[in-house]
């Protein structure tokens, strides 16, 4: 039903008009409250606003929110109205389950003064697709190449705020800022290894922090992305796992990681085995991909980036029908039982199945897959373990990468021997396999492999800049 300016999305009754009045247990739409009353704010709409106005309770972090109502103006803007003592928490609390339904990329504002927190959201231009920039100029009647002109400006010019895109009439700069912005942050802190490697601590939209590492070696800089605030796979061996999954990263977020270092210019490799499971948050993943690989974005090579999954076979399928970027598949065991046990977030997916599948792609698919296997004593190292690892990727033209275990607290695991690893190294050598150790880095300020995470006490940091990078 549609009267005036105003939609009303619910089955309550009420008179229209083009104000809304935020009250303290209600949202009334018609004849205003008085201005009086204690916590009751006037706002008008402009035309072809939307208005939902039916209670409901968001769950997040353990916490309930009760979102009283929200609405659409008519300039594309999303508002939302929620009752809480502490306007700031409820900011943290109702960013994530919101962003599905608003938009990739969105944030909520706490408009100051409003006892009951009234926030806009506005969705972040930077981290969107030359198609979403399309589709941007469509909405807003612009030429198509003004969708080119954007992405130049946030991938080549790297402006930070809306007003840096000078080719922009001011106008259109100014209405353009009333829906979106270019959020892009520095490091809250780099931990500097004695071996060369950062790791580099950033905040996300909804106030969470996720880890990134910079591995030099030799000739290669290799910068290690986080997909995820936690994870979900949960995996026995790894620390992120251990937090569980607080939330999604925008592709914002994740090209952050990579735009806002002082080494961006020469970082050499990329790879997504940071905090997260990749194909959990496919969508800003995939891209996050196209950014970091098409010329209007950042024109790194396909060969030199590579994504690390445990391989859920229905989204991998999605992913490696759209990118064409190298795969690292985490195995950790050749026998399905023991892989359910030790990736508890593999549970329901066939291993035999997602080898079939891979085998299949491998006849018209030139990338080589690459399998990880993290080495736990008397867990997975057996030679039984290498025979079997070995039958099930015979006649694969692939390379498995041992991976020293690395212990973090409240985890009684153990790593296998170096001289073990070797043995079982030899082994699959021995079957058939190319097969290789990992080298361990970061170890001594948690960045090495499966010790990115954010709950624990923080180290002494060095501030960020670029005289404390690692020599070129």
């Amino acid at each position: 039903m549609r009267i005036g300016s105003v939609s009303k999305l619910c089955v309550e009754p009420a008179r229209f008009s083009h104000t809304i009045s935020m009250c303290p247990c209600r949202t009334t739409t018609g004849a205003a409250s008085h201005p009086a009353v204690a916590g009751t704010r006037i706002r008008r709409l402009p035309a072809g606003s939307t208005l939902v106005s039916q209670p409901r309770s968001v769950a997040h972090s353990m916490r309930r929110v009760r979102i009283f109502s929200s609405f659409r103006d008519g300039r594309g803007t999303a508002h939302i109205i929620s009752k809480s003592e502490q306007t700031r928490s409820v900011v943290r609390s109702i960013v994530s389950p919101f962003r599905d339904s608003i938009g990739s990329g969105t944030v909520l504002t706490l408009l100051p003064r409003l006892p009951y927190g009234v926030f806009t959201v506005t969705t972040n231009l930077f981290g969107m697709t030359l198609e979403g920039l399309t589709t941007l100029a469509e909405q807003r009647q612009w030429p198509r190449y003004r969708a080119r002109q954007l992405s130049d400006w946030l991938y080549h010019h790297h402006v930070e705020q809306i007003d840096e895109i000078s080719n922009l009439a001011r106008s259109d700069r100014e209405l353009l800022s009333q829906s979106h912005a270019v959020r892009v942050r520095p490091p809250l802190e780099v931990h500097i290894s004695s071996d060369g490697t950062r790791k580099y601590t950033f905040e996300t939209d909804s106030q969470d922090v996720i880890e990134t590492a910079l591995i030099p070696e030799g000739e290669r800089l290799t910068l290690c992305l986080s997909s995820q605030v936690g994870c979900r796979v949960g995996c026995v061996f790894c620390a992120t796992g251990a937090m569980r999954l607080r939330g999604n990263l925008s592709a914002g977020e994740i090209l952050n990681q990579y735009r806002s270092i002082p080494e961006r210019d020469r970082i050499t490799n990329i790879v997504f085995m940071g905090m997260g499971e990749p194909l959990d948050n496919l969508t800003a993943v995939i891209d996050a991909v196209y950014a970091l690989t098409e010329q209007w974005g950042y024109g790194m090579s396909r060969r030199r980036i590579t994504l690390s999954t445990v391989g859920k076979p229905e989204p991998l399928r999605r992913f490696l029908d759209r990118c064409d970027v190298r795969l690292a598949v985490s195995l950790h065991t050749p026998f399905q039982e023991e892989r359910r046990r030790l990736l508890p977030g593999t549970r329901g997916y066939d291993l035999n199945e997602l080898i079939a599948m891979l085998r299949e792609r491998a006849k018209d698919d030139s990338r080589r897959v690459s399998f990880e296997y993290v080495m736990l004593d008397g867990v997975n190292d057996s030679m039984e373990h290498a025979d079997a690892t070995a039958a099930l990727l015979a006649g694969m033209d692939t390379r498995i990468n041992l991976i020293p275990f690395h212990p973090w607290d409240g985890n009684n695991l153990v790593p296998t021997p170096p001289a073990h690893i070797t043995r079982f190294r030899d082994r699959l050598e021995h079957r058939g396999l190319t097969a290789t150790v990992r080298a361990t880095r970061g170890l001594d300020i948690d960045a090495a492999c499966g010790l990115l995470a954010t709950q624990r006490p923080g180290r002494a940091t060095e501030p960020v800049s670029a005289e404390n990078s690692p020599a070129s």
